[in-house]
């Protein structure tokens, strides 16, 4: 109704509308419900007092309404980027990639990108080795990069525990593994190994086959006595030699590793060095990603969303042309709306700021780029539609606080 509205009142042309919707099939039923409206209008008598211009504009809407656009984000995005693709340095000839085409590239890419790696002898790879990670697998860290491109994920370069720091540690945990061992009884209980004594006789075994030499072995043995949390481990007495003495080990233990010991910090320097690493080889791997798809043209949903946003960011210019070509959008379903959505959105309907003689500001500073929480829409540009009690589709990036953001910027 209200896209009929707008083309009633002279104030767009179909083909100056967007209507941007969540489903393809949501989408089918939209622009049917709009043609119909359109028909039902057309079809009333001009002697019932109807306006004639209104008439006139209804039926050349109806005439061109193959020109109006109704689709999903994705597809919206898919058609600015083909009007404008060199601006990003994209063949117009791009494709989209399916769903199941697209796993299918992840896996071979990552697959040949490790490969890559083991053929030239990266460093990294040494270094992710003495950090006892394997590469192979962290394909799915790979995956969640690929899948959140504009989240900057922080990785304050962390040195791991030097040999003298690890000292008085490893003596520490050598006595408290020797002590559970003696307090351990010769046969299995009959209800089995409380949870402390699985760990202590874990750690018994790995320290007989490896001696805890490399880095990886140790931090991997004191993290299993290291909890992060308030509550510390817990022992049932009958399944030792002596629950007492029990008792009191486990209380050393606690001790040792639960909360803000130096034992827990030192596991946490490790893990920060090992989450270091591991972000930066999938960071390398996500951008050579971008970089292949781009260049052989096969892109996925966030290749299109992300190029979109950096088109109307980076170039005012193509910003204000996209704008005055598309001079409504209508959003429904709003409060599923994912950061770079919001971003194409708010910056489409937005000018960009210009100087009294008319310069824009974004020109004269290039390396400047446009801030869409600041943009301010013209006046009727932009319509959304949403309720944040049926916000569900967190897991594809949906932010509730953003649907927040922008009803307070309206």
């Amino acid at each position: 109704a209200r896209m009929v509205a707008l083309v009633a009142s002279g104030v767009a042309t179909v083909d100056e509308i967007a209507a941007v919707t969540f489903t393809r099939k949501a989408a089918a039923a939209l622009r049917e419900r709009f043609q119909m409206h359109l028909e039902e209008r057309v079809a009333e008598p001009r002697e019932a007092g109807g306006d004639p211009l209104v008439l006139d504009r209804l039926s050349a809407a109806l005439d061109d309404i193959d020109r109006v656009f109704v689709g999903t984000i994705h597809a919206f995005c898919s058609r600015l980027l083909r009007e404008r693709p060199l601006e990003v340095g994209l063949d117009p000839a791009f494709e989209e990639l399916a769903v199941e085409e697209r796993l299918r590239l992840h896996r071979q890419f990552w697959e040949a990108y490790l490969e890559r790696l083991t053929r030239d002898a990266d460093p990294l790879l040494e270094e992710l080795s003495d950090a006892g990670l394997r590469p192979s697998r962290m394909r799915g860290l790979f995956g969640h990069l690929v899948e959140n491109p504009d989240v900057h994920f922080p990785t304050d370069e962390a040195q791991p525990p030097s040999a003298a720091e690890l000292g008085e540690v490893r003596a520490v945990l050598d006595e408290l593994v020797d002590r559970a061992w003696e307090l351990m009884p010769d046969h299995e209980p009959k209800r089995g190994w409380d949870s402390l004594q699985k760990k202590l006789r874990t750690l018994h075994f790995t320290r007989d086959v490896t001696g805890w030499k490399d880095p990886a072995d140790f931090f991997e043995a004191l993290s299993r006595l290291c909890k992060p949390g308030p509550r510390g481990h817990s022992i049932i007495q009958n399944r030792w030699r002596d629950g007492s003495m029990a008792k009191a080990l486990c209380q050393r233990i606690d001790e040792f590793g639960v909360g803000d010991t130096a034992a827990r910090r030192l596991v946490n320097r490790w893990y920060a060095h090992r989450y270091a690493l591991a972000v930066r080889l999938a960071r390398h791997a996500v951008l050579e990603f971008a970089e292949h798809r781009k260049r052989t043209a096969r892109l996925d949903f966030q290749d299109l969303l992300l190029l979109t946003a950096e088109l109307l960011r980076s170039n005012p210019h193509v910003r204000r042309q996209l704008g005055r070509r598309y001079r409504r959008l209508l959003v429904d379903e709003f409060q599923d709306t994912d950061p770079l959505q919001a971003e194409i959105m708010l910056l489409l309907a937005s000018d960009p700021e210009v100087d009294d003689d008319g310069t824009s500001k974004d020109e004269e500073n290039p390396t400047e780029r446009a801030d869409w929480r600041s943009a301010v829409p013209r006046d009727g540009a932009l319509f959304v539609v949403g309720d944040p009690k049926q916000s569900i589709y967190r897991f594809r990036r949906a932010d509730i606080q953003l649907y927040g953001f922008v009803k307070d910027r309206f």
